[in-house]
């Protein structure tokens, strides 16, 4: 479970959020929606302050794949960042994940080289990697086509039905079938 009470968050005397209550079971979903520049990165980065060190994945609006690395490399050493183990099982790891998102023919292709929402569907694949309980994902289905929207959608619901839990920041609020979501909708705070 996750409970974080009383977030607040200031940004050169501005607040950004303040008595923000987080109580998040195992298998729900938390959604934070709200205009650009409100704080939700912000509150996801501040949430992720909080939890233990080792059981968030956290996948931010910034895909922090390397350019000069190849698809694959960019995998196995976000994984080993994550986990240190498996990271460089190409075979029974890095490609079923590349798998998943449809990318498994660009694994030996520099990022440099992809397109936004080929690279944002590298960086989801991370997914599939990890054994943290919770998601924390920034913008996750920014430059995705509907297909990928689609196959990101089938894996978040799988984590929480697996008795995970995610904290999404988004414009467009996911409909997670047959999952308890809530949603926590960020104002302008005068």
């Amino acid at each position: 479970m996750i409970e974080i009470t009383d977030l607040r968050c200031e940004r050169n005397e501005h607040v950004l959020f303040q008595k923000v209550n987080i109580l998040l079971n195992p298998g729900a979903a938390l959604q934070i929606v709200g205009p650009n520049g409100i704080g939700k990165s912000t509150l996801l980065r501040a949430v992720a302050n909080r939890l233990p060190p080792g059981t968030v994945c956290y996948v931010g609006h910034k895909n922090n794949l390397h350019p000069a690395l190849t698809v694959a490399e960019n995998l196995s050493f976000l994984q080993a960042l994550q986990s240190g183990s498996n990271a460089n099982d190409f075979d029974n790891y890095i490609l079923p994940a590349l798998e998943y998102f449809c990318m498994q023919r660009f694994a030996d292709k520099s990022s440099a080289e992809l397109s936004a929402g080929q690279l944002q569907r590298v960086s989801l694949a991370r997914l599939c990697l990890t054994t943290a309980k919770v998601w924390l994902l920034d913008e996750p289905a920014a430059n995705l086509d509907a297909a990928a929207q689609q196959l990101l959608l089938c894996l978040c619901t799988q984590h929480l039905r697996n008795n995970g839990s995610i904290i999404c920041a988004t414009h467009n609020i996911f409909e997670f079938p047959a999952v308890n979501s809530s949603i926590i909708r960020l104002q302008e705070y005068a």
